[in-house]
């Protein structure tokens, strides 16, 4: 627009703009803000106009570049300087406006390029932000005494701009005091300033008649409120994207805004409110819905409900930061702020005239004033919240698969800051971890480069949580300033989860270049990874005991050794299978890790008796170097070795035969090496020791292995199982389990405190993963013989040995949870420490009876797929199927099931289903004093149905999936949806099925 199109009363706006752009040093002016945003109105049209360009639209109504105002700025201000006065020397005001159009706004979106990635410049940048630009331009000049480069200058000015952040607890160290960084500040968008108005765009109307109501509001309730207008000195919106799945959002009304706390006046008072723009589009999105309503009736709703929760989220602040003592807490404040939000709600509804009536009658059908647009509101907010969540958990799911342009599509759709850039930091770690498996170590150690580098931004901009709040705050977030008032912040989680992420790359990376002899690289990682680690560790995360940290000095430690070690393998010629080569370097992996990474670059290279044998040297060394610490497990890496081994890949290059003699030989060196963990723990305590009668029975209990395999030779020699184990692996003769005395039951007393109880819990829980990783193994390697992919000498007869190890497990795990379910626990006193003590210790009790009995459904499980793979190795019985017993009829059921003959399962169907009949399916959980030896039966129960269910369809037993599924025991639950499957089966299988089940005579 030329300025001469201008009326004289906006052309009068204009020169006093440029009088105060020329003159002023930057003191805050009224009459200069009111200007430009007269000015910026005319530019962008009267409100009709707006609508009309956008139908009806208000969100999108066209805002004002700022070019375009720069552009008007400098074209009457050409023309006043070639006229003789006050203008004659411009130069203050084309610098001015300079550094404004070209520097500064410029600057201030690439310094917010990721807090802000989601806004556009027509949302940021509107009249009033662009005054507060112009003030903080002639402030910093003035600062400078006019000197400076555009360049130095655009940047002190932008962080003169930056000054909110919003709530934000700090952490306070003996040696240091955090405060946020540079990037986490940003300046909320200026909707509302008093003497000015509201500014020119799509918010204009709805602000300004919520601070209308709020000035018109009685003085009695605002006063009982701590509410007072006059102090309202500006209304900003928060421009960054909310995040509803941060923990500051468990901060009742915090969605809706809150006072500034960086801005107070001197008598100790907030001055501006911050609102969010979820709100405020939330709000317009009903204004522009059809209704039977008026726009002009929506609209005074809509500011209604802005004014309420501006009322509601202002009072859980107070006035000021004095005005809420530390003995108040959210449980005491929140019914009074709920009781002035309805006294507010009633006596506005009474005011409003023509529309009273509808308005009335609304209240009456939703039970409470303003229903309408409350509970849309409410729903709107419980929408995106439920939307948001949605994209954020797909697209880390698809990050970490490697789908990353899906993920990014699902990122994109949410505004938030740490959800793009969380999924942008995974994703180029998938993508790293991809490159180094496809031996492309130089692209896969600069992808994860950029994703520590990405991970540093997050950080500063507040997408991911701060370092220093691990162990400054313990990883909570405070809420309130009463302590009981905090959270605990799942955000630590997900950024040790990325750190630990990256130091595994890392370490794999340095690994695999070592072992490859390309020493450049392995220097280069080297010297990265010590870097990021002395940055890390100065958080001291390992030393917070609530979290589980990432100790990254120990982490280079053993990736340096592993990577000397791999070098010199490499150097050496890299012959597999050669144990003696590891001897002189073992001594040097000290930790979990330095096991890992050696042991998985022996796999990539496919050396089975290495890998075996530093596998076998780790676990007997267990109580030196712990068999897991954090994502370092042995579990893990036991579990690959044998699916590796087990792979089809691997069956190309190696015979079955050859495979078998690795297996057998692999679980003869975990029995000659495991020592106690190959053996259920006994709970050290004063507590009552069961016997051996009371132990529950499982579901082979009443069968004999050795009868199972009655067609074997029963001449044959009994297996040494130590043989194998001394070629070339370790032994350790000890029977030291770490406990030299009885941790628990206090002396007289015979019960566990808080500590021993704990220390007991663990060391126990560490024995039970073990015995789970043992049943695992044996159960997949069970699976393969029953299939025919795996075979060798003496099949049956190991496989027998193995099951009777199971049984003999499970016997010692059902005296561990008799014991554990009868650990006395003191009862508590009348003191507030006493009763939480007594939780504490409840919890630790029922937390080790669930690990003992999840272990016993492991070791059940694995020993019923054992028994169905001695079966389906052996050939068929000869006897009738009436003499088959209880557990027999399970194990042959599954073992023909994995074989695939749906004949011989039909003819041990009924012998199953009576062996099944009365079984327990449902229990009373521990929390409401249910019997651990019921749960155990049940959940073993359940888990042998849920393998039942998955087998039988697959061979098209689909009449003897129904008849399991309405067994006595279970038929109260599934029975319905088991009616709807089977009526709508015909139209959703491929198979013609009658709609009347079938029944057996």
């Amino acid at each position: 627009m030329d300025s001469k199109q201008l009326s004289p009363k906006d052309r009068q706006a204009l020169d006093e703009a440029l009088g105060y752009l020329n003159f002023s040093t930057g003191a805050s002016d009224r009459q200069f803000l009111a200007n430009l945003n007269q000015l910026c109105r005319t530019l962008a049209g009267t409100p009709s106009e707006r609508r009309g360009k956008k139908s009806g639209n208000l969100r999108a109504s066209l805002a004002v570049s700022y070019q375009e105002l720069a552009a008007l700025l400098r074209q009457r201000l050409d023309e006043l300087s070639q006229q003789e006065g006050t203008f004659s020397d411009a130069t203050q005001a084309r610098r001015v406006i300079d550094l404004f159009e070209a520097h500064v706004l410029r600057n201030y979106l690439e310094f917010h390029r990721d807090l802000l990635a989601h806004q556009n410049e027509a949302t940021l940048i509107n009249p009033l932000f662009c005054g507060r630009v112009f003030e903080a331009i002639l402030l910093e000049v003035a600062a400078r005494g006019g000197d400076g480069e555009p360049a130095a200058l655009s940047a002190a000015i932008v962080t003169r701009l930056n000054d909110y952040v919003g709530h934000r607890p700090l952490a306070t160290l003996e040696t240091r005091r955090t405060e946020p960084y540079p990037h986490e500040w940003h300046r909320p968008l200026p909707l509302y300033i008093r003497g000015v108005g509201a500014a020119a765009g799509p918010y204009e109307e709805l602000v300004a008649q919520a601070v209308a109501i709020l000035d018109a509001a009685d003085p009695e309730l605002l006063a009982s409120a701590d509410f007072d207008p006059k102090l309202l000195e500006e209304v900003a919106m928060d421009a960054r994207g909310y995040d509803f799945d941060h923990p500051v959002n468990k901060r009742p009304n915090y969605h809706f805004g809150h006072w500034d706390p960086n801005r107070i006046d001197s008598r100790g008072h907030y001055r501006r409110y911050v609102v969010r723009q979820e709100i405020l589009d939330a709000l317009l999105r009903r204004v522009e819905q059809p209704s039977p309503a008026s726009a002009e009736s929506l609209m005074f709703e809509s500011a209604a409900a802005l004014a309420g929760t501006m009322l509601m989220s202002a009072e859980l602040g107070g006035s000021g930061p004095s005005a809420h003592s530390s003995d108040v807490t959210l449980g005491t404040l929140m019914p009074r702020i709920a009781a002035h939000r309805d006294r507010f709600y009633e006596e506005l509804l009474k005011q409003k005239g023509a529309d009273q009536a509808r308005l009335r009658a609304d209240a009456n059908e939703r039970r409470q004033p303003f229903g309408g647009v409350r509970q849309y509101l409410n729903a709107e907010l419980a929408r995106m919240r439920a939307a948001q969540l949605e994209h954020v958990h797909l697209a880390k799911l698809l990050a970490r698969i490697g789908q990353v342009e899906a993920a990014a599509r699902q990122a994109a759709a949410v505004p938030t800051a740490r959800a793009r850039m969380v999924c942008q930091i995974q994703c180029l770690l998938t993508a790293s971890e991809r490159a180094l498996d496809l031996g492309e170590i130089d692209q896969g150690t600069t992808l994860v480069a950029e994703a520590v580098a990405l991970l540093h931004r997050a950080i500063q901009c507040g997408a991911v949580v701060d370092p220093w709040n691990i162990l400054g705050s313990d990883a909570q977030f405070s809420l309130f300033p009463a302590l009981e008032n905090s959270v605990y912040d799942h955000r630590v989680d997900e950024l040790l989860e990325l750190v630990s992420m990256i130091f595994e790359t890392l370490s794999r990376g340095w690994t695999l270049a070592a072992a490859a002899g390309n020493s450049e690289v392995s220097e280069r990682l080297e010297v990265e990874m010590t870097r990021l680690a002395t940055w890390w560790d100065k958080f001291a995360t390992t030393s917070v005991s609530s979290v589980e940290g990432v100790a990254a000095g120990a982490l280079c430690e053993a990736a340096a050794a592993v990577a000397e070690a791999l070098a010199a393998w490499h150097g050496g010629g890299t012959t597999a299978g050669d144990i003696g080569f590891w001897r002189p370097y073992v001594a040097r992996f000290d930790s979990p890790k330095a096991f890992v990474l050696v042991i998985d670059a022996l796999l990539d290279r496919g050396d089975f008796v290495a890998s075996m044998a530093l596998l076998m040297q780790w676990l007997s060394e267990a109580d030196r170097v712990p068999l897991q610490v954090g994502d370092a497990s042995f579990h893990a890496v036991a579990g690959r070795w044998l699916r590796e081994l087990l792979s089809d890949q691997t069956a190309e290059r190696l015979p079955a035969t050859e495979r078998w003699r690795l297996v057998v030989r692999f679980f003869d060196s975990i029995e000659a090496n495991a020592d106690q963990w190959g053996q259920a723990p006994k709970l050290s305590s004063g507590g009552v020791e069961a016997s051996a009668t009371q132990v529950p029975r499982g579901l082979l209990d009443d069968m004999d292995p050795r009868e199972a395999t009655a067609d074997a030779d029963d001449d044959d020699s009994e297996v040494d199982l130590f043989s194998a184990a001394y070629d070339g692996m370790v032994f350790r003769d000890s029977t030291d389990d770490g406990i030299d005395q009885d941790l628990l039951g206090a002396p007289g007393e015979g019960q566990a405190t808080d500590h021993e109880l704990e220390h007991e819990s663990r060391r126990i829980g560490a024995r039970l993963a073990f015995l789970v990783t043992l049943s695992q193994l044996w159960r997949h390697t069970a699976e393969q013989v029953a299939v025919g992919s795996l075979t060798g000498a003496e099949t049956s007869e190991r496989l027998a040995s193995w099951l009777d190890q199971l049984k003999r497990i499970r016997e010692q795990l059902g005296e561990l949870l008799l014991a554990a379910a009868r650990q006395p626990i003191p009862n508590p006193g009348g003191s507030s420490d006493s009763l939480l003590l007594y939780d504490r210790l409840r919890w630790i009790k029922d937390a080790l009876t669930e690990q003992v009995i999840a272990t016993s459904v492991r070791c059940e499980e694995a020993a019923l797929l054992v028994a169905a793979a001695i079966h389906a190795s052996q050939p068929k019985p000869t006897e009738a199927a009436h003499q088959v017993q209880q557990g027999e009829a399970v194990a042959r059921v599954l073992g023909e099931l994995i074989r695939g003959d749906a004949a011989a399962v039909q003819q041990l169907w009924p012998q199953l289903l009576d062996a099944l009949a009365g079984q327990p399916l449902l229990y009373v959980p521990l929390g409401k004093a249910g019997d651990p030896q019921k749960i155990l039966a049940a959940r073993s129960f359940q888990r042998l149905v849920r393998m039942l269910l998955s087998l039988l369809p697959r061979l098209g037993l689909l009449v003897e999936t129904g008849e399991l599924l309405h067994l006595a025991p279970i038929r109260r639950w599934p029975t319905a949806w088991w009616r709807r499957t089977w009526r709508d089966a015909p139209r959703t299988l491929p198979v013609a099925i009658p709609r009347k089940l079938p029944t057996r005579n």
